[in-house]
């Protein structure tokens, strides 16, 4: 048997202990609901909340600054919560966030408290000593005017105002360069996004007990309960709200676990188009990808499910060749390679086999605190990108073709010493048959 013959007998035979398969008589939502409880807490929780590991976590950071050979880096969380990743502090969409991180030297950050009560229990998880509660503007909720005053002062009180400043967050590209470079006009002020990319799309061993711990939601509870709810009749809302509800109830995390379902025929043309209070019905596809989040982090996979076995060629075709650029693409996923190569297999596959525009959407991203975290994967955001072990991308090559499929096959994948790891132990088929 050849290698890659047998690590695709692996990926397609492996499953948890304890996942549920089979399909119980149709019952309505309350009833169909599983009976999995919550799970203890991972280990690694205590861990990301202490002080110690913020420490090293800092450490790091202020190490790959001076390699780089910046004096400090500024990271706002605007668009993409990488404020946390240098705080363990999770400002909301509305909230302005911003963390001060010198090559040497403390950092600070920069958030807003709604009270002296919400400061005291906020910090207790921060790693970051040198809290400022920035001054809340009295128009906007959203404005970070008064957060970069702050830093500023900073940067003066620090004299860097001549050196190497790295700035990571959404509002580099239109706001930050020239402000800064206007109040420091002999420094230089660069985006320094890249820089903060290649920091955190590389897991530490905390960060993957946390994504291994959200993907057992999947496996063991989420795609059971798919099983169990996905019937002729069912109303997508009250499927969508069993399997958000299980994973809840599994203690995946209240505010921020997320589920994406659409259920339509093979036909229709649309990707996940969400809950509209539609009725299953037999032949229908379901697209849907459960994405739990423990200590916000998160893990996701796309199931594509078939409502009975009455499904067409075209149907079946397209989710075999998916499927198979799926399992080609694990053999150039590897410590060393260039993901470029890893992407162009996977979608000249699926181009060869009569879909010429190859994947419909995005065949895959890095995930972690952000859902889309790091570069895009597209033939430019994956140029010149050496794969190295730790680094976790969702990755799902998908079609959709109006009049004939829609379908995915989808898992989180870990780069290893030796290889790549799929996250999911639920066995990778084309599709997966219920009702």
């Amino acid at each position: 048997m050849s290698e890659t013959t047998s690590r695709r007998s692996v990926i397609k035979t492996g499953v948890a202990a304890g996942i549920g398969m089979a399909a119980g008589p149709g019952c309505a939502a309350q009833e169909s609901r599983g009976s999995v409880g919550r799970f203890p807490s991972p280990p690694e929780a205590d861990t990301l909340n202490s002080k110690a590991y913020g420490q090293r976590r800092i450490a790091h950071v202020q190490a790959a600054l001076k390699k780089a050979g910046y004096d400090a880096l500024v990271v706002s969380n605007r668009a993409l919560d990488y404020v946390s990743y240098v705080s363990n502090f999770h400002p909301s969409a509305m909230q302005s966030g911003v963390a001060f991180v010198p090559a040497e030297g403390t950092p600070t950050l920069y958030i807003q408290m709604y009270s002296s009560a919400h400061a005291r229990v906020a910090k207790l998880t921060i790693w970051i000593d040198d809290v400022v509660d920035v001054p809340k503007d009295p128009m906007s909720e959203s404005s970070s005017f008064n957060f970069y005053t702050e830093v500023i002062a900073k940067i003066r009180e620090r004299k860097l105002g001549s050196g190497r400043i790295g700035l990571a967050g959404g509002e580099v590209d239109w706001l930050l360069v020239p402000h800064l470079q206007k109040e420091f006009p002999a420094a230089k002020i660069e985006d320094a996004n890249a820089f903060m990319y290649s920091l955190a799309i590389v897991k530490d061993e905390i960060e993957l007990g946390l994504m291994r711990h959200a993907q057992r939601i999947i496996d063991e509870v989420a795609f059971p309960q798919y099983q169990k709810s996905l019937k002729v009749g069912a109303l997508d809302a009250d499927v969508y709200a069993d399997v958000l509800d299980a994973m809840l109830r599994a203690g995946a995390d209240a505010s921020s676990t997320r589920l994406i379902l659409g259920a339509a025929p093979y036909d229709s043309g649309t990707w996940a188009s969400g809950v509209i209070d539609r009725r299953i019905q037999a032949g229908d596809i379901i697209l849907t990808e459960p994405i739990p989040r423990v200590r916000s982090y998160q893990t996701e996979r796309m199931f594509t499910f078939a409502v009975g076995r009455n499904v067409p060629d075209s149907q079946k075709r397209g989710a075999q060749v998916v499927h198979e650029s799926f399992l080609l693409t694990l053999e150039e996923l590897r410590p060393g390679r260039e993901l470029l190569v890893a992407y162009n297999k996977c979608n000249d596959y699926i181009k060869s086999k009569g879909y010429e525009e190859g994947a419909t959407v995005l065949i895959g991203h890095w995930i972690g605190v952000d859902n889309h975290q790091g570069w895009r994967i597209t033939e430019e955001g994956t140029r010149g990108l050496i794969l190295e072990p730790g680094m976790v991308l969702s990755w799902h090559p998908n079609i959709v073709v109006p009049g004939k499929l829609r379908t995915c096959s989808s898992a989180c994948l870990l780069i290893t010493e030796r290889g790549v790891e799929n996250m999911s132990k639920v066995p990778m088929e084309p599709m997966d048959y219920v009702g």
